[in-house]
C-alpha cells in the first residue's frame, strides 16, 4: 500500500500536495518558505471513497525472526510501542531494543496481565438521593458526580501520559492495558450521558479492564449485566409483558456473532432476538440503594418470561446465563472469527487480512475463548512486524493527541485544566472517551479524518508544542544531535510513522538551519531551542505524522 498516496493521490501526477503547511516544503522543489495554506478537501475525500483491500503482508503467524531484509531496529520498535500503547519515546525504544521481539513482546503482556483493575475510587458506591430529596441535595450530588467523572478520564489520560510511570517497561505495560481497555470500550459500547453516573462508570471500566485478556464468555456475561450496559440498551427496562429486544440485537449484531459468518451465510433469525429478549427479562438495576448490592444489577422473578424459548435450536425455559452458553455453543467459530477481526483491525490494519483472522480465531477456538493467546501470537509474529504493516493505520484523536506531547519527550502536568484540554481537543477530533458515537463505536481508520478534523489535529500540535518541552533536551536524545542534516533526518525518523523521501529529509536541514550555515550549527546555543520547534511543528503537520 502506498501509505503517502492515501494523503497525496496526486503527487505522480504532478499536482501540489495535499498540505501546504507552516513550514512547508513544495513538490516543484522550490525554497523552503513559511505558508498557511488549507488543507484541500478533494484528495482526501477520494482516498476516503476509494475500494480498500487487505495489506499486502504474508499471512505468517510464525514469530518474527529480525534479518537483514526485517531488522528489529528503532522504526519496528516504534511500530510495536505504538500499536500495543500510544506513543514511541527514545528511552522506550531503547528499552524495547534491549530485548529481543519476542521478549519485548512478552514483557509488555505479561506486565499487563499483572496489573489489576483501577482501584475502587472513594465515591464507587455513593448512591443518588432518592428523588423526593430536595433540590439542594439533588444538585450537590450531581455537581459531585460530574466531578468524579472528570477525574476517572483524567487519571485514564495520566495514565497514558506516563505520568506514574517513570520506567519504560512499566510504562508500556500500563500503555497497552488501556490500549486494550479502548479497545473493548469501542466493542462492548455504552455511552455515559445515557446513564450518568459515576459509580457506573467505574464499574464498567473495570470490567473492560479485568477481562481485557480474559475468556470473551465470562466477559459477554458480567458486561451485560454491568448497570451501565442495563440501562444504554435498555435491558433494566425488559420485561415479561413488554420484551425490549434493544440488547439482544446487539448481543449478537455486535458483541459476538456479527450478522453473517465468514461464509456469508446469516447468524441468526429475527425470531432468535425476539426469542433472546424474553430470556433477558427481568432485571432492573438498584439505583437508590435499596438492597445488600447498592447499585448493580437486581434480578427479580416477577420481571422475568420464564417460558419456554427456542434460541439458535435450542428449546426451554432459558433465562441469562443460558442465553451467553447457547450463543458460544451454537455459534462458536462466528464469535472467533468476529474477535480474531477486531484485534487485527486494533494491532495491525482496519481491513482484516482473511487468513491472519481465520488462524487467530482458531487459536482463540484452542484456548476456549480466552483471547491472550491470540494477542501473543499476532503481536509476536512475522505479519506483525511485515514492512506492509509499518506506518498502515491512522492515528486515533487519542493516539495522535497523547503521541504528540508524548513523543517530543515532555511529561504532563497533573494540572487538571491543562488534561481537559487535551481531551476537548479530543472530542473536537471526534473521540469523546465513555461517549461513542453509536452502539458500534468509533469507526475509525480513515473516518478519523476530514478536512474540519485535521485541522483540529494541526490546532491541537500547535498548542500542545509550547506546553513544556525541552527541545535541545529532544534533540540530544538523537544519535547526532551536533549534525543538522542527521538531527532532521532522525526527528522525521522518531515522530513520523513513515519515513520521508530523501529529498523531503534534505528539505528538513534546510528548514532546521533557516538561513545558518551548517557548520554554525549547535543543539544547545539559545537560538536552537526555536529552530528544532519550527522543524517539530512542521513534521506535526505532515500526513505521514498522522499514520503509525
Amino acid at each position: 500500500m502506498d501509505r503517502r498516496a492515501f494523503f497525496r493521490p496526486s503527487r505522480r501526477s504532478g499536482a501540489p500536495p495535499l498540505f501546504e503547511v507552516l513550514p512547508g516544503v513544495f513538490a516543484d522543489g522550490s525554497r523552503v518558505r513559511w505558508d498557511y495554506a488549507a488543507a484541500r478537501p478533494a484528495p482526501l475525500a477520494s482516498a476516503r471513497t476509494a475500494s480498500r483491500s487487505p495489506l499486502p503482508a504474508a499471512a505468517d503467524l510464525s514469530p518474527y525472526a529480525p534479518s537483514d531484509a526485517a531488522p528489529w531496529d528503532a522504526r519496528r520498535a516504534r511500530h510495536l510501542l505504538r500499536r500495543t500503547g500510544v506513543a514511541a519515546m527514545p528511552v522506550s525504544v531503547e528499552w524495547a531494543l534491549s530485548g529481543s521481539p519476542t521478549e519485548t513482546v512478552d514483557a509488555i503482556l505479561d506486565g499487563a496481565l499483572a496489573l489489576g483493575p483501577t482501584p475502587r475510587p472513594l465515591w464507587y458506591n455513593r448512591v443518588p438521593p432518592h428523588w423526593s430529596e430536595p433540590s439542594p441535595i439533588q444538585d450537590a450530588f450531581w455537581d459531585e458526580n460530574w466531578q468524579w467523572h472528570d477525574v476517572w478520564r483524567d487519571d485514564v489520560l495520566r495514565d497514558l501520559m506516563g505520568v506514574d510511570d517513570p520506567e519504560p517497561g512499566a510504562e508500556a505495560a500500563r500503555a497497552f492495558r488501556h490500549r486494550l481497555t479502548v479497545m473493548w470500550h469501542n466493542h462492548f459500547v455504552t455511552h455515559f450521558e445515557s446513564y450518568n453516573l459515576a459509580p457506573w462508570l467505574a464499574r464498567y471500566w473495570r470490567t473492560l479492564e479485568r477481562h481485557a485478556l480474559g475468556d470473551i464468555r465470562a466477559f459477554v456475561h458480567e458486561v451485560g449485566l454491568s448497570p451501565a450496559m442495563l440501562v444504554y440498551l435498555n435491558g433494566a427496562d425488559n420485561r415479561a409483558e413488554a420484551p425490549n429486544e434493544n440488547y439482544a440485537r446487539e448481543l449478537l449484531e455486535l458483541f459476538t456473532t456479527g450478522i453473517t459468518g465468514p461464509d456469508g451465510a446469516p447468524n441468526y433469525t429475527q425470531a432468535d432476538i425476539t426469542e433472546i429478549s424474553r430470556a433477558l427479562t427481568g432485571y432492573g438495576v438498584d439505583f437508590y440503594g435499596q438492597t445488600p448490592t447498592p447499585l448493580e444489577a437486581v434480578f427479580v422473578p416477577d420481571w422475568h418470561d420464564d417460558g419456554e424459548k427456542t434460541i439458535l435450536g435450542q428449546t426451554g425455559p432459558w433465562g441469562y446465563d443460558d442465553v451467553v452458553r447457547i450463543v458460544f455453543e451454537e455459534r462458536a467459530p462466528q464469535i472467533a472469527h468476529r474477535v480474531a477481526a477486531l484485534l487485527y483491525r486494533e494491532f495491525v490494519y482496519d481491513v482484516p487480512h482473511p487468513e491472519v483472522v481465520s488462524a487467530l480465531a482458531g487459536t482463540i477456538l484452542a484456548d476456549d475463548f480466552v483471547v491472550e493467546g491470540a494477542v501473543r501470537q499476532l503481536l509476536r509474529s512475522a505479519h506483525f512486524f511485515d514492512a506492509a504493516t509499518l506506518g498502515a493505520r491512522v492515528r486515533s484523536p487519542l493516539e495522535h493527541n497523547v503521541g504528540a506531547y508524548r513523543e517530543v519527550g515532555a511529561r504532563p502536568s497533573p494540572d487538571d485544566d491543562f488534561l481537559g484540554a487535551v481531551w476537548w481537543m479530543m472530542h473536537l477530533e471526534g473521540q469523546s472517551l465513555f461517549k461513542p458515537p453509536t452502539v458500534a463505536g468509533w469507526p475509525g481508520g480513515r473516518d478519523w479524518l476530514d478536512t474540519g478534523r485535521l485541522a483540529t489535529r494541526w490546532e491541537y500540535t500547535s498548542w500542545v508544542q509550547w506546553w513544556n518541552v525541552d527541545y535541545r533536551a529532544l534533540a540530544l536524545t538523537m544519535p547526532e544531535p551536533w549534525n543538522a542534516a542527521a538531527l532532521a533526518a532522525d526527528l522525521a525518523d522518531a515522530l513520523l510513522g513513515v519515513p520521508l523521501p530523501q529529498d523531503e529529509k534534505a528539505a528538513l536541514t534546510e528548514l532546521l538551519l533557516n538561513g545558518l550555515p551548517p557548520y554554525e550549527w549547535s543543539p544547545i546555543t539559545p537560538g536552537a531551542e526555536s529552530r528544532i520547534r519550527g522543524l517539530v511543528a512542521h513534521l506535526f503537520r505532515l500526513p505521514e505524522f498522522q499514520l503509525s
